[in-house]
């Protein structure tokens, strides 16, 4: 790789924090890559002291494939990870040191969360509307910090706050086909605390979270100025990329690992994607640059694009965003390519028809190989554009028509036999996991349907502490599950063990006393046992 004047000091400056703004293009993973590899080998700290977090899984593999091809095997203690693995991470490692947390805690996706808040939905409410919601009261509690003993005051409060400063936000989730649900809005507004904490309750129940508590929880967590301090002192160098999808929250989570340890902040404004769900990039380049005096560095050069593709690119953000562009760029970026590309061609149809005949000919006129993409705004104009295609394909021969796909169809965790697979793993990673037992239950299970398992899950049920997952172990089901104990006291022959470790997980952590005590019929002490290690 060549690397370019700005590339090596973003490379070299392993002093003072940096603010890199660098578009799609210009080299920006290689050069991250290469600051690594240059702090290792520099000596400067241990490679698992070094963070480097992005917000896909993608990028993140990419980053760590081209560490370890520089650094080899010490690259490997990196930690490189996406922002809501690491907070998940820590989850799972505090999990270890207070047993009010669970370390077999799972991530509910969407499909898996929507089971849960079901009943307590608007009738006339959209799912993901519903879902939107429940994320935006969960993480306003946090940055309100509104940490009580009671969930239900906490969200009580947080929903008083919203409805004087975002009412109009909250307002546009209860709209469905332009028509505002006033009475459900209403509702909300009394009772939606009691639907959140319910909504809560369910999830703690499963020893589940949704991929809001990744970071809500790491958030509260981070307030104890141990915990904090105890991740903040692990790391000494942490790259943020992506910085323009950052939410105020995630700001906030990674704000109080930063204190100390040198920091890199990386992105572009112009490719945020999540304004719509909170993130506000320049407002967190303000923050960044008062609080923590960045370099700030700009990558101009661009190694992808030819020369027209870049200008044109270009030159339709300054259209768009004059002031903007102004704002970010002391000087106009290029491209680095010797090759102006093909003219590009603005097509103006009458409708969707001729419009989609126009893209498939154009298709149809390159070779039957060529790797092809059509981008459009939204699924449903991509499913009418497939319908078209489909059409034009039985006008013409087989051995000339041309196989499509709608990517958005294949969401490959959503398929229903890969989520059958991964309820089997999550059930075995956590017994806890209802819905997962529910999902098998349902697919695979002869003779019971939604009202056995309601039965199950009666109320009376649970007072006695029985849990849908219990029958997935059915052998205890097959005698008295007590027989052996009530046996055993009567000829005193029962022992209360217990261990004292350095964690709450005794399959991991270090076990530091034994105790154990024999007990008759009425419970009394027979004989004890007691050894410090």
């Amino acid at each position: 790789m060549v690397i370019n004047s700005e590339q090596q000091r973003v490379i070299d400056e392993l002093d003072r924090n940096i603010l890199l703004l660098a578009s799609a293009g210009t080299g920006k993973t290689n050069t991250l890559a290469y600051r690594v590899a240059h702090i290792i080998e520099s000596g400067r700290c241990e490679a698992h002291q070094i963070l480097c977090m992005t917000f896909t899984n993608k990028a993140a593999q990419e980053m760590k494939s081209r560490i370890e091809s520089l650094v080899g095997q010490p690259a490997k203690a990196v930690e490189i990870s996406t922002f809501h693995s690491f907070c998940f991470y820590v989850l799972q490692q505090e999990g270890k040191r207070d047993e009010s947390l669970y370390t077999d805690v799972t991530i509910f996706d969407e499909e898996d969360c929507k089971e849960l808040y079901l009943p307590y939905k608007p009738r006339n409410m959209r799912d993901m509307n519903f879902a939107s919601l429940i994320s935006m009261v969960k993480e306003y509690r946090s940055v309100y910090e509104f940490y009580s003993e009671s969930l239900i005051d906490d969200y009580k409060r947080t929903i008083q706050r919203l409805e004087q400063e975002q009412s109009k936000q909250i307002e546009k989730l209860f709209y469905n086909y332009n028509t505002l649900a006033t009475e459900d809005l209403s509702d909300f507004w009394a009772h939606g605390h009691e639907w959140i904490a319910r909504y809560d309750e369910s999830l703690q129940s499963v020893h589940g979270v949704d991929f809001t508590d990744l970071i809500c929880g790491v958030h509260r967590l981070f307030q104890n100025s141990d915990i904090r301090e105890r991740w903040r002192s692990r790391y000494q160098y942490i790259s943020v990329d992506e910085m323009q999808d950052t939410g105020s929250l995630e700001y906030k989570v990674m704000e109080m690992l930063w204190e100390g340890n040198h920091v890199l902040l990386c992105g572009d404004y112009f490719q945020t994607i999540y304004e719509w769900r909170g993130s506000d990039p320049f407002r967190l380049l303000e923050a960044f640059t008062r609080d923590f005096n960045p370099l700030k560095i700009i990558f101009y050069k661009n190694y992808r694009s030819n020369r027209t593709l870049f200008t044109m690119a270009f030159k339709t953000l300054q259209t768009m965003f004059p002031q903007l562009v102004g704002d970010v760029y002391d000087e106009m970026p290029e491209a680095n390519s010797a090759s102006d590309g093909a003219p590009i061609l603005v097509k103006g149809c009458r409708n969707e028809y001729t419009e989609s005949k126009f893209i498939y000919d154009r298709i149809c006129a390159l070779p039957k190989d060529a790797s092809i993409g059509v981008l459009v705004r939204d699924n449903r104009k991509a499913q009418r554009l497939s319908e078209q295609f489909e059409r034009y394909n039985q006008e013409k021969p087989e051995s000339e028509r041309r196989p499509f796909m709608i990517i958005d169809e294949y969401k490959f965790f959503r398929r229903q036999e890969i989520k059958d697979i991964m309820a089997y793993f999550k059930l075995l990673m956590n017994p806890n996991d209802a819905v997962s037992a529910k999902r098998i239950i349902k697919r695979y299970v002869s003779g019971i349907g939604d009202a056995r398992i309601r039965d199950i899950e009666s109320p009376k049920n649970r007072s006695v502490g029985l849990k849908l997952t219990d029958f997935m172990d059915m052998p205890i089901f097959e005698a008295e599950p007590y027989a052996k104990l009530v046996a055993g006291l009567e000829v005193g022959e029962v022992v209360v063990y217990d261990v004292e470790s350095t964690g709450t997980d005794t399959t991991q952590d270090r076990i530091i006393q034994i105790a154990a005590m024999r007990i008759d019929k009425d419970g009394n002490e027979i004989e004890r046992f007691e050894r410090f290690i």
